[in-house]
């Protein structure tokens, strides 16, 4: 894979994942043999605290899974707004983001996880994952589909999430520093999951996602 997109920037820029899409359709796969080639999908999630860059390494990897245009990408962001008939963009109301608020937001990230995969699309969960439940929940659903299961953690230092989050424009996530200074206080329990470290450029963090990724695929095959 190309590693021409690297750069020492903090954050992952919406360039910097256009580019990455673009730079050798599908990790080299021809196009006309990802939209015809069947896959066998799997579920990925991915977690972190805000800013780690979960958005964007979601956004990259999907375009690698057959059938085109790839994987199904299901950002609890998103779907918060929807259930409040809010644009993406646009900031929620303290009281969007209450317990119950946030179990029905699990509840439709879990449904909307079933369906994809039922209809043979890898799906790719994105959001923080904080509690231990939530991440063995997310598991759960993939033993239920009798499927591979993917979890990769994405870390990175305060100060570096702290300038990401100073320097994102405008997105879906409602995120700020009060709220990353209360996950940072957060004890999200035993991680066992894939860790990965995402201080360093997207290539290279999406490549060490993808060999996690294919490394638990193959050996679900045998």
């Amino acid at each position: 894979m190309s590693t021409r997109h690297c750069s020492s920037s903090d954050s992952h820029s919406q360039d910097e994942v256009i580019a990455f899409l673009s730079d050798g359709a599908s990790y080299g796969l021809p196009l006309a043999d990802a939209f015809l080639r069947p896959g066998s999908a799997c579920l990925i999630a991915i977690g972190g605290l805000s800013g780690v860059g979960k958005s964007s390494v979601a956004q990259a990897l999907a375009s690698g899974f057959p059938p085109a245009p790839g994987a199904r990408v299901i950002r609890s962001d998103i779907l918060r707004k929807r259930l409040f008939d809010y644009p993406p963009e646009a900031k929620l109301p303290g009281s969007a983001y209450a317990s119950e608020v946030t179990e029905r937001v699990y509840r439709a990230l879990h449904d909307q996880a079933t369906v994809s995969l039922a209809a043979g699309y890898t799906t790719i969960i994105d959001t923080t994952f904080l509690r231990q439940d939530e991440r063995r929940r997310i598991s759960a659903c993939a033993n239920l589909a009798r499927l591979p299961f993917i979890g990769i953690w994405l870390d990175a230092p305060s100060n570096v999430l702290m300038a990401r989050i100073g320097n994102r424009g405008k997105d879906a996530s409602d995120a700020d520093m009060e709220v990353l200074k209360q996950q940072l206080k957060m004890d999200p329990g035993p991680i066992e999951w894939k860790r990965i470290s995402a201080v360093h450029c997207l290539n290279n963090i999406v490549s060490e996602a993808r060999l996690a990724i294919d490394s638990t695929r193959a050996a679900a095959r045998k």
